[in-house]
């Protein structure tokens, strides 16, 4: 019989089954450390493509170690790269990165703390009563 002659709830139940012979694979411990250690290598594969595409310095320095990525301007910031990168469409993982800089671990502590006292700054100002 060809695929087409197939009634559609022969199709459903073929499919229904083949899901649930792919959640049983992976309900193993098998199954899951497999699946575990494959998003893992895609998330670094991605990761590391990032970095490649932004130059893989520290923006600072020069450091090719302990790459952090940094929003230039935290104000636009829309979304971690790390959950886009994890689980955010690639359109939106692209136009974030375009906002971003590689930094190493330390300058992006240092910029880090600029931009939270900015933000309270900022904060501050907008609570202040305004004279009348």
């Amino acid at each position: 019989m060809r695929k087409s002659e197939r009634c559609p709830s022969a199709w459903t139940l073929a499919l229904a089954v083949n899901q649930r012979r792919h959640l049983r694979q992976r309900a193993t411990p098998e199954g899951l450390e497999y699946s575990r250690a494959a998003s893992r290598k895609r998330y670094r594969r991605r990761v590391d493509e990032l970095i490649e595409l932004l130059g893989g310095r520290c923006t600072c320095c020069g450091v090719t170690e302990q790459l952090q990525f940094d929003h230039v301007n935290w104000r636009t910031k829309v979304e971690t790269i790390t959950n886009l990168v994890a689980n955010g469409p690639v359109e939106a993982l692209g136009a974030e990165v375009a906002k971003c800089q590689l930094l190493c671990a330390e300058h992006h502590a240092e910029k880090t703390v600029r931009d939270r006292e900015e933000q309270k700054a900022e904060k501050t100002a907008r609570e202040a009563p305004r004279a009348p």
